[in-house]
């Protein structure tokens, strides 16, 4: 079942995140969240700043996540954010949006979607691709 969780929240990720870069050119940090019961929800942390520091909502977003699974409140979580990535095709590091994926399970998966905004300012989306998943885990330790 966790891998049908983790495409779910994949699949929830890249919907919120095409939509805003399609709109706005980025986004901010935001997450998706599973509850026990498999309803997925979007997450965002409001800092009071209108330029928060992405980092830091990236911390907060993977703290708050494992907070919750720790009290059984989530099963799964996706942290998604605007990065660049460095692909194996490619010479030079590529805008990509992130989406760092956990199970409570400790099974962890990352995967980033390349884009750019063209001249008429469309975003030109790549293919997903698989990385090597950062340090982000729901599993109890």
């Amino acid at each position: 079942m966790s891998k049908q969780d983790l495409e779910m929240l994949l699949g929830a990720g890249i919907e919120f995140a095409e939509r805003m870069i399609q709109t706005h050119g980025e986004f901010h940090p935001f997450g998706v969240k599973l509850a026990p019961d498999g309803v997925a929800s979007l997450v965002g942390i409001h800092m009071g700043l209108e330029f928060p520091n992405g980092a830091l909502l990236v911390e907060d977003l993977q703290r708050t996540f494992q907070l919750l699974a720790a009290e059984g409140k989530i099963r799964a979580a996706a942290v998604c954010f605007v990065g660049s990535v460095l692909l194996k095709d490619r010479p030079a590091k590529q805008t990509a949006a992130v989406f760092r994926l956990a199970h409570q399970n400790g099974e962890t998966a990352e995967v980033v979607l390349p884009f750019a905004i063209n001249e008429s300012t469309i975003p030109d989306f790549g293919d997903l691709v698989a990385v090597t998943p950062r340090t982000f885990s729901l599993a109890k330790t």
